[in-house]
């Protein structure tokens, strides 16, 4: 399918090429074009593409922006799609897309089908996508989901564009918090067993706590029929054994979650302790050292961060011997270089930002190349109920549990709100709005435009009309005019290879809702305003039953790429 966006740049490009070889433009190098969606103004449409092309090149040549677009119109030669280019104050280019030639593709949408917007230009380039990755110590929240979404919406989007996707999930089953961990659920067993045991408050305190001693004990029953008792508080043996065994109890229900409540699934689950087992991490160590950038100093061993350009060097090993997050991490992400994929993509909380630099002076420091890890910050998510805010603390036990919330509000609201804000900024999750059935509520809104489209087919297919392949693909058979309305949501549909494109060049994926909820705008109006099964003219009623059926196609396309449920009746 045609990228309209990318042919206009084409032709805006070769008109200044021509206006240069005609002596109306200076020489040099033609720039990229900018190529943009206008605002409506006033109620009136100002076009569907503006290049503000001009504004540039008139500081770069020294001429008024208006010249340069007196210029430009002369020498562009619009494509068959262009019915009108207009020059603008203060100096943009404006383009109308010429409904007969829009209206004469519907047919290619239809055809497309689940194959919409797919493209090439990932080239089969792997990318290994690291997200959530929280430390096993109770369930997922709410902050999770958001990285969860926003990833898997990425993963769906790259995949689609091309790449050969791996999503995995790194498991922390090693360190100080899984050994505290460990202590919680076995105090809480204890507590169970009718021991008076206190419970400090640093240790977890959740209500799912409680349910995981209760598995864990069960098991170490059953399996070697272990007696609980207080002296297990002093026994390391036992306190290792419950907090391994804690950490499998609750990855089985994060996986279970995952998988089977949010629809995620995960190619690769890879554990922490695996990295010692194969002596990874040693050997990374003894590679920083022999290469000059590990040294020891005040009984710790240091990495010199500073000559990749960090404020001070980091620890990796800690007085005593014990393991940094840091020496972990970066035997990690050697390993998944070592891998083959070209690219590494890694899905963070915005709290973890002054981690990137060390570990990217990491895998420099071992010759590796650190262009090739990219990291994705998640700000925080505040849930709002009856308009207030919530805080949530995960080791306080304040955190709203991911599960809960998909019970809740359901899991297509959920992935919608969820990646519906830029993930560089705090979100605010209105449980209120998203449990709504109101046109206020955008999933609810976006659903309600699909079930309006598959009601008109449904009915078309009652009374036997035909909305399949109508040749329309060839202008000379096509005699049906479009309504303005028509016309603009044509004009959306053809956006959405666009909106992809952009996706897997900006990583924004908050522009696949925000276009979801503009194109359902654009059905909503065509809906209110054109009686579709009321047409009498034939090639008419069969052009509108093809473009309802292109306009489903579209939705249906974005909804499978957001997780978001395709429902026919509401």
């Amino acid at each position: 399918m045609v990228n309209l966006r990318s042919e206009l740049r084409v032709a805006i490009a070769d008109a200044i090429r021509r206006g240069q070889e005609a002596g109306d433009l200076p020489r040099g190098d033609v720039p990229d074009i900018p190529v943009e969606y206008p605002p409506d103004v006033g109620g009136k449409r100002l076009g569907e593409y503006a290049s503000p092309v001009a504004l540039g090149l008139s500081k770069q040549w020294k001429m008024r922006p208006m010249d340069v677009l007196g210029v430009l119109t002369r020498h562009v030669q619009a494509p068959p799609f262009v019915a009108k280019i207009e020059a603008t104050v203060p100096g943009f280019l404006n383009m109308h897309l010429n409904p007969t030639w829009l209206s004469a593709k519907v047919d290619d949408f239809i055809e497309a089908g689940p194959t919409l917007g797919r493209s090439d230009e990932g080239q089969g380039i792997s990318i290994n996508l690291e997200f959530v990755s929280a430390n096993p110590t109770g369930l997922l929240h709410v902050g999770n989901g958001r990285a969860l979404f926003a990833a898997d919406v990425l993963g769906n989007v790259l995949a689609n564009a091309g790449y050969a996707v791996t999503r995995e999930y790194y498991v922390n089953d090693m360190g100080l918090q899984v050994a505290r961990y460990g202590e919680s659920v076995l105090r809480r067993i204890l507590q169970a067993e009718g021991q008076t045991v206190e419970y400090p408050a640093e240790l977890y305190q959740g209500e799912d706590i409680l349910a995981i001693a209760g598995q864990v004990r069960e098991e170490m029953v059953e399996d070697r029929g272990h007696t609980f008792s207080l002296e297990d508080l002093q026994n390391d043996a036992v306190k290792a054994e419950v907090a391994r065994r804690a950490v499998e109890v609750a990855v089985r229900e994060i996986r279970r979650l995952l998988e089977e409540v949010a629809g995620v699934r995960y190619d690769v689950w890879f554990l922490e302790s695996t990295l010692h087992e194969r002596g990874e991490v040693q050997d990374v160590l003894q590679t920083l050292r022999s290469r000059g950038y590990a040294y020891e100093r005040d009984g710790a061993v240091w990495l010199k961060t500073t000559a990749f350009g960090d404020s001070q060097d980091r620890v990796l090993v800690k007085q005593g011997g014990e393991l940094t997050y840091l020496a972990s991490d970066i035997s990690y992400h050697r390993e998944k270089l070592r891998r083959g994929f070209q690219l590494l993509v890694d899905f963070w909380g915005a709290d973890h930002q002054g981690h990137i630099l060390p570990l990217q002076a990491g895998l420099a420091a071992l010759g590796e190349d650190h262009q090739r890890l990219r990291v994705v910050l998640a700000h925080l998510v505040r849930v709002v109920r009856a308009g207030e805010a919530k805080k949530l603390s995960k080791r306080a036990g304040t955190a709203v549990p991911l599960h809960e919330l998909l019970n809740l509000i359901g899991l297509s609201a959920a992935r919608f709100f969820l990646t519906a804000k830029p993930l560089s900024s705090p979100l605010d999750l209105d449980l209120d709005l998203a449990r709504a059935q109101k046109e206020e509520n955008p999933v609810y809104y976006v659903q309600y435009a699909y079930v309006r489209l598959a009601g008109i087919l449904r009915k078309a297919k009652e009374r036997n009309l035909v909305y399949g392949s109508l040749e329309l693909g060839r202008p000379e058979t096509s005699t049906a005019s479009l309504h303005e309305t028509e016309a603009h949501l044509l004009a959306l549909a053809f956006r959405l290879p666009e909106v992809l494109e952009d996706i897997v060049r900006t990583w924004e994926i908050q522009r696949l809702p925000q276009y979801t909820l503009e194109f359902a705008r654009a059905v909503h109006r065509f809906y209110d305003t054109v009686s579709v099964l009321r047409t009498e003219e034939r090639d008419l009623l069969r052009m509108r039953l093809a473009l309802t059926v292109t306009a489903q196609t579209v939705l249906a396309k974005v909804f499978d790429l957001l997780g978001v449920e395709k429902r026919e009746v509401m």
